[in-house]
């Protein structure tokens, strides 16, 4: 993608908190307008012969190259509303052709690529598009493991008075974060690790990745990972990065210096979550919870009583203390009313498992207030819807809603998988023949209330799933489905990768599995799952984490995509991620609108924070992108924007 500077064509912005991080910039024609306001079961290895039982995610266990398009970038002018009119001509370019020629193939640990050389780009054919992934995992710099396996007494987690048999809590570690740390317009990547140390993959701008772990202040081979989260916590401009261990006492929060190097500071920031007992720390995740444009933090905790013994889950929502104290963290889960530790004594079980289980969480708007909810996928019948009602009090509505029939919860994904303009909750589980029924795919119908639309769509069997993620991998526009599976039972050691292709107007909403003829072949023990334009070609790569193995990069190598646009949202009033900012884009002006929200979570991690549509055979201008922040309630409208082109818009 184009970086050199070109024409800048918009208004001068409002004075921001914070420096703003833009991209190349190209000549855009556009019609700005703004509206501004207030803002599992089954059989399992066994960890040991000894008979004391240590429970697992699900079930008991026994003890024991660069492409080139267009850049754009737009600030808001006046912020008390209005309209600006720029009559600067240009726009996109097209979607170029990426690098050589590849052939996937099977890696010395069992994954297997697609073949094929990389796509000639963009061609907004009618046809179908032709999914196919070619693995790039070595030559783009990725295949160092994740962690070792390991088993009794041989585990970081003690399981009451056996040491080292609580096994589960490392064998579902594989996390993945993304983002621009050192602020050069590449995404990059840090992968949490068990064993060796966390990677801190810098991309190169060439469809490789290098690890500045060491050199960043990262990286130290002493901590124990789980999973990662970046987000600017204190508001000033650059990437934060906070850690979930597995082992240790605490958890970790690292800040940027503004150049991608950073210091941990969890315990001045009242972020660690320190105590006497050993975390299996889960899924963190950022979000602003009270609309005060500063990032707020959920952090998740693996908690079986019969393993761990009795004490608290340290599953947590910390409140950033905002202008008072950017980046500094107060708990306040009690007062919120989101303490989960004992939801399992409320599900409807003859034999309920003790403790806390959430692997999954999110903050994200569901009912369109503006205010994020916070759900959470988790284990034992224990995912949990909590309504947020304006700020910092929450209400369980998980039953009324509709939710959390899904037996073991792991991971989640939200998407527009109807395209009817709100989010749907799409929970991975396990489906086997022992009474085990699948994912669900909970659909949005208003009202605070979801239906059932798994077999609907066709999503319910994904084996031993774990991360998932909604995305238009054709360019088509509608949203695909990927989830990861795998667990160390007899029955799910070779769950294969699934990916759902939505059929679209033949079929409505029907996903189809087609990740083997597509060349996703992946079967080891899928952990974390994002999709990225790593490459900046203009279609969706995938990167797999597998627990104790290599990584799988999928590069898109597909034929027939369509067209597409790239959005970032930088906050002002809001984080400067622009988290939760929703952005929508019409390709006719009567046509129903692409909903994507910026900093959907994921298992263990997240993507990137930048909204992908895919356009299919239009190559003409959009005829509308919108953009609003929900702290500040602030709104921009653009027409007539070019495709094929990653647009900066901020918020006023």
């Amino acid at each position: 993608m184009s970086r050199g500077v070109g024409t800048t064509s918009s208004a001068v912005g409002p004075t921001r908190r914070r420096p703003l991080r833009g991209v190349g910039i190209a000549a855009l024609g556009a019609i700005l307008t703004m509206s501004c306001g207030t803002g599992p079961n089954g059989p399992v290895l066994q960890d040991s012969d000894t008979d004391t039982t240590s429970l697992g995610p699900g079930g008991p266990e026994s003890a024991g190259s660069t492409g080139t398009g267009a850049s754009a970038s737009v600030s808001a002018g006046d912020p008390t509303g209005g309209t600006t009119t720029d009559g600067a001509t240009g726009g996109g370019g097209s979607s170029g052709s990426g690098g050589s020629s590849g052939s996937g193939g099977t890696s010395g640990d069992g994954s297997s690529g697609g073949t094929g050389s990389e796509s000639d780009g963009t061609t907004g054919a009618d046809e179908p598009a032709i999914l196919l992934f070619t693995d790039v995992t070595a030559e783009a710099g990725l295949a160092a493991p994740q962690g070792e396996f390991k088993t009794p007494p041989n585990c970081l987690v003690d399981a009451g008075k056996y040491p080292g048999h609580f096994c589960t809590a490392e064998w579902e570690t594989g996390g993945v974060a993304a983002g621009d740390v050192d602020g050069d317009g590449h995404v990059d990547l840090y992968v949490p690790r068990i064993y060796g140390g966390d990677r801190l993959y810098r991309n190169q701008g060439d469809g490789t990745f290098v690890d500045v772990a060491m050199a960043s202040g990262l990286g130290d081979p002493l901590l124990h990972s789980a999973g990662a989260a970046f987000g600017d916590v204190d508001d000033d401009g650059d990437l934060d990065l906070y850690v979930t261990t597995v082992g240790d006492l605490r958890h970790y929060l690292f800040i940027n210096d503004g150049g991608g190097h950073f210091s941990e500071e969890a315990m001045a920031r009242g972020a660690a979550l320190a105590g006497p007992e050993q975390h299996v720390g889960t899924t963190a995740t950022f979000g602003d919870i009270d609309l005060d444009g500063y990032l707020d933090l959920y952090v998740g905790e693996y908690h079986p009583t019969l393993s761990l013994g009795p004490g608290p889950s340290y599953s947590r929502l910390l409140r950033n203390r905002g202008a008072k104290g950017p980046g500094v963290f107060e708990d306040i889960t009690d007062e919120a009313g989101v303490n989960i530790d004992a939801v399992w004594t409320t599900i409807v079980d003859p034999n309920p498992v003790a403790g806390a289980f959430p692997l999954t969480p999110a903050i994200i708007d569901l009912d369109g207030d503006d205010f994020p909810e916070l759900t959470i996928a988790a284990d034992f019948h224990c995912s949990r819807l909590f309504w947020n009602e304006g700020g910092t009090l929450f209400v369980d509505g998980t039953v009324d809603a509709g939710v959390g029939a899904d037996e073991n919860g792991m991971g989640a994904a939200f998407g527009d998988w109807d395209g009817d303009g709100d989010l749907e909750w799409f929970v991975t589980s396990i489906k086997n023949e022992m009474g085990k029924t699948g994912n669900r795919l909970y659909r949005y119908d208003g009202g605070r209330h979801f239906g059932d639309a798994t077999d609907e769509a066709g999503v319910r069997d994904g084996g031993w799933g774990w991360g998932a993620t909604f995305a238009d991998l054709d360019n088509d526009g509608d949203l695909d489905l990927t989830m990861t599976n795998g667990w160390n039972a007899t029955d799910y050691l070779l769950d294969p990768v699934r990916l759902w292709q939505n059929q679209g107007p033949e079929a409505p909403g029907v996903m189809v599995d087609v990740a083997a003829a597509a060349g996703v072949t992946d079967n080891r023990q899928g952990r974390a799952l994002i999709a990225l334009d790593y490459d900046e070609d203009g279609d969706l790569d995938l990167l797999v984490i597998n627990n104790a193995a290599s990584p799988v990069l999928y590069r898109n190598d597909s034929s027939g995509l369509g067209h597409w646009l790239r959005v970032r949202a930088p906050g002002s009033a809001s984080d400067g991620g622009g988290h939760g900012a929703r952005i929508e884009v019409k390709v006719e002006a009567d046509a129903a609108a692409q909903v994507r929200v910026i900093g959907e979570p994921g298992y263990l991690g997240h993507g990137e924070a930048i909204a992908h549509f895919g356009l299919g055979a239009h190559a003409g201008p959009i005829a509308e992108l919108r953009v609003r922040w929900p702290a500040s309630a602030a709104e921009v409208v653009l027409k007539d924007v070019d495709v094929d082109q990653l647009v900066v818009v901020e918020e006023p």
